[in-house]
């Protein structure tokens, strides 16, 4: 394989996690490739279960692999055998996306020897390609099925995972289960507090799930989470004053997020302005600005010639999450992705 690390790693428009928004393509799909003998249906419902898994919707994610499997009983059969021999000439480009899928069917039909296998090369072709996100992706599918054989180097995948992608919050949540399960509390309570700081919304209410299937004390578990989290965030929880600020400012993100995920673009910065004012060393209130200014660009709900100063406002409060938290890796990517939209609007 040649070494293809000069591409940029290619990303969903609709992701709605880190994992999704970097979700990898099935092949078969693509450029309409599917062979007659597969049913399209069932193909794409059980490609969407899998981004639901992505995005922590475990419920959803079942309700539409049965429908899959109903659709077509043998589509794993006939998904892998295709893509195996579409691995046998292909771009050296698309192979990760290849033998990734040929891992997640071959783990469907519980041979999990074989997705091992496919999993390992996958890895290899995405670190070929410098693609760190989907690298991590095919760690903790293979960190999951050595779990599931009992091997406790599942865990190893697991930790190699967010290493690529800090912001992968199943990877963190499957760390927390793993050392749940072999009794290490504290070390899963971190890993718990992890996934939450990646997405507070998204794996908040996961996590929750998570500690009432594990143990009786979860009522005390997500305390101590919240207790992690405000001390990362330089909040001392243990003074009356610094708890009720801090209680009433996630109240504020969270009513900010789903104004923004409901497209009441306006009526979030309000509380995200509101936040930035009332608590001014919490970051999450400027990522929130940043996030509605980009989106006003994104969707093209501004004139042309207000591109500039929207593109200086998302900078400007993306730079004071970075002075807060100069390690966040969902800062610096956001960053980045404001530094891609000033060259593409860059005027000559």
């Amino acid at each position: 394989m040649e070494d293809n690390s000069g591409q940029i790693e290619p990303r969903g428009d609709s992701g709605k996690t880190v994992e999704s928004e970097y979700s990898i393509a099935h092949p078969l799909i693509i450029d309409n490739r599917l062979p007659h003998l597969i049913n399209s249906r069932a193909m794409n419902l059980f490609v969407e279960s899998v981004k639901c898994i992505q995005d922590g919707d475990e419920i959803k994610a079942a309700r539409l692999f049965k429908e899959a499997e109903k659709e077509d009983p043998s589509i794993h059969y006939r998904a892998r055998d295709a893509l195996v021999d579409l691995s046998r000439n292909c771009m050296p480009q698309d192979e990760g996306a290849i033998y990734y899928w040929i891992g997640i069917h071959s783990q469907y039909l519980q041979e999990s020897d074989q997705a091992i296998i496919w999993y390992k090369k996958a890895i290899e072709a995405f670190q070929k390609s410098g693609f760190r996100k989907r690298e991590g992706r095919a760690h903790c599918n293979l960190g999951t099925v050595k779990m599931q054989l009992q091997d406790p180097s599942g865990l190893e995948e697991y930790i190699k995972a967010v290493k690529l992608n800090p912001a992968d919050g199943i990877a963190h949540i499957c760390i927390g289960v793993a050392r749940y399960s072999a009794n290490d509390r504290e070390g899963a309570l971190d890993a718990f507090a992890d996934a939450v700081s990646a997405d507070p919304d998204r794996y908040g209410p996961h996590v929750i799930i998570r500690l009432q299937i594990l143990g009786s004390d979860w009522q005390d578990d997500v305390t101590n989470i919240a207790l992690r989290i405000a001390k990362r965030q330089g909040i001392d929880l243990q003074k009356e004053a610094e708890r009720d600020n801090y209680f009433r400012a996630g109240e504020l993100i969270q009513l900010g997020n789903r104004l923004f995920q409901t497209n009441k673009y306006m009526e979030a910065l309000q509380i995200f302005e509101k936040g930035k004012t009332l608590f001014p060393e919490i970051p999450s209130f400027y990522l929130g600005i940043s996030m509605v200014t980009m989106q006003y660009i994104e969707l093209r709900l501004i004139s042309p010639d207000q591109i500039p100063d929207y593109l200086q406002k998302a900078e400007t409060n993306i730079n004071e999450c970075l002075r807060l938290a100069p390690d966040n890796y969902e800062y610096i990517h956001a960053k980045e992705i404001i530094e891609e939209y000033k060259h593409k609007y860059q005027r000559p």
